[in-house]
């Protein structure tokens, strides 16, 4: 039985194309067999917002006269994990790192 003591969220109407939508509906299948409860598609959108407000990803570091906003947080978490697979010694400088991302 669920607390009927749950977080209220506000309502937001979002328009996703097939493909997107039949991906969010396998992340809920499989997620179903493998954890034995279905994501919903809210609930993964959800935790997509999380997700980025925990990495700390703004779009100071993407021109969106350039490039996607997916193509520029994938380069940014790209970077991110880069950043920390190196130590400080190998790589010393950040315009480095984004040469070796680009």
């Amino acid at each position: 039985m669920k607390s009927k003591k749950q977080k209220k969220g506000i309502a937001t109407v979002t328009f996703l194309s097939r493909e997107q939508i039949d991906y969010l509906d396998k992340l809920g299948r499989d997620s179903s067999f493998r954890f034995g409860h279905k994501l919903t598609r809210t609930k993964v959108l959800s935790e997509m917002v999380n997700f980025l407000r925990k990495m700390n990803i703004t779009l100071e570091d993407i021109d969106l006269n350039q490039e996607s906003l997916s193509d520029g947080l994938i380069r940014m978490v790209q970077r991110m994990f880069y950043m920390k697979s190196f130590s400080a010694d190998k790589i010393s400088n950040e315009e480095e790192i984004k040469e070796h991302i680009k």
